[in-house]
């Protein structure tokens, strides 16, 4: 596993990535600055990283989950 920092000014989060490409793309493009967003409960924010879906993706994810 990949542990990662996620911060913003007012927040503060590590997060574990799995042992996937995607993820491995994720990890390899950090450090990613930019601006948040917010839909509904989610957070979201562009990162350098274009990379093919995963076979076993999913569109669901659970509270708390690190989605690309």
């Amino acid at each position: 596993m990949m542990k990662i920092k996620i911060s913003s000014k007012n927040a503060y989060a590590t997060a574990e990535l799995n042992n996937s490409k995607t993820a491995k793309a994720i990890y390899d493009a950090l450090p990613v600055e930019g601006a948040a967003n917010k839909w509904g409960d989610e957070i979201y924010f562009v990162i350098p990283v274009n990379i093919d879906t995963e076979p076993d993706a999913k569109e669901v994810v659970d509270a708390g989950d690190v989605a690309y």
